[in-house]
Order: C-alpha cells, then sequence, then structure tokens
C-alpha cells in the first residue's frame, strides 16, 4: 500500500493528540495527588538545608555561588532561586518539586513511546502508574529530596537523548547535538544528587 502525503499528515495529527492528551492526564493526575501537599511546612533535613542554610541565601554570582555548594550544585542552585522568590514559603519548594515530578512522568512516556512505539497504551499507562505511585510521595513531599527528584529528571533526559542519538535516520550534526545534550544532562544529573553518576551502567 502506497503511503501518501495526507495519510502521513494524519498520522502525525494523531501522534500529537496522543501526546498532548497524555501529557495532559499526566499533568492532571499529578496535581490531583499532590494538590494538598503545598502547605506541608518544612521538615528534617530541610532546617539545615533550606532554613538555616545561609549559603542558599547568595545574592552574588551564579559562578561564586556554585563554587562554594560544589556538592549537588544544581539542586542547591534551585533553593537558591527558591529563597530569592519566595524566602521560606513552602508554597514555592513544593510547587518546584512538583514541577520536577511532573517532568519525570512526562521524560517517563516518552522514553517508553521510544520503546513501545507500535503499542501507545503502555507508555501512558506507565507514565500514570510512576506519577501516582506511593513510593514517590517522600521524594515529592519532602522538600530535601528534590535533589533526588532532579537528578532522575536529567538521568531520565539524558537517557532519552541518548536513545534519539542512536536513531541511524538523523544527519551527523543532528546526532552531534543530541550527543553534546546527552552528556551535558548527565552533568546537571550528577550534580543535583551524587546518584547521577550511575547513568552509565
Amino acid at each position: 500500500m502506497r503511503v501518501t502525503p495526507e495519510m502521513e499528515s494524519e498520522a502525525g495529527n494523531k501522534k500529537k493528540r496522543q501526546l498532548f492528551f497524555s501529557t495532559f492526564l499526566i499533568i492532571l493526575l499529578s496535581l490531583i495527588i499532590y494538590s494538598d501537599s503545598f502547605k506541608v511546612p518544612f521538615h528534617y533535613d530541610d532546617q539545615a538545608g533550606i532554613v538555616n542554610n545561609y549559603s542558599i541565601r547568595h545574592s552574588g554570582s551564579i559562578y561564586k555561588f556554585l563554587l562554594s555548594n560544589p556538592t549537588r550544585a544544581v539542586s542547591n542552585l534551585t533553593f537558591s532561586l527558591n529563597y530569592f522568590f519566595c524566602e521560606l514559603n513552602p508554597f514555592g519548594y513544593h510547587a518546584v518539586n512538583l514541577f520536577f515530578h511532573v517532568l519525570n512522568g512526562i521524560l517517563v512516556y516518552f522514553v517508553l513511546s521510544l520503546i513501545f512505539s507500535s503499542t501507545p497504551l503502555i507508555p501512558v499507562l506507565s507514565a500514570l502508574f510512576f506519577v501516582s505511585h506511593p513510593i514517590n510521595v517522600e521524594s515529592v513531599t519532602y522538600i530535601s529530596s528534590r535533589a533526588g527528584v532532579m537528578s532522575t529528571t536529567f538521568f531520565l533526559l539524558s537517557f532519552y537523548l541518548f536513545m534519539k542519538f542512536r536513531n541511524s535516520a538523523f544527519s551527523f550534526s543532528k546526532k552531534f547535538l543530541f550527543y553534546s545534550l546527552m552528556l551535558f544532562s548527565y552533568i546537571l544529573s550528577i550534580g543535583s544528587k551524587e546518584i547521577g553518576i550511575t547513568l552509565p551502567v
């Protein structure tokens, strides 16, 4: 059967609709589940890592900030930005945590869409299962656990970019772009939390 431009266009539109609907479901379910977490106060490590951590209140250059926070510099930078915009109001910190959790759900969908390209139901159901699983509750609602959530974000992004890089249909320039972004995302994963170093394994 000959594939016409009209058929290709319809297939592309169908894929876009699936992407939009799946992303909408992932965001909606995440918001419903974690809607009551925005008022949860600072706990345990939050006191040392945020409330009493005066290094995140740094007002100088980002370069100096990163030098003064060499461990988990990327996640600490987001805490610093949180403090700049909302000081010690927990709402903003929880909103950022949830933002990265939603991103993780979408990235799970993207990765599985490449693996199960012929069965679109598996990626979306898996992503919905991921964002709603109770094992993630502590990481999302416990503000200091943002380091792990962010590391997962860049971990999944790096893995997704690697899969795109392996696609032989792309030109050399596109492959180089995907590879460069993959390495950069890998560095961000390690900079968020040390566990990101396990990605190559």
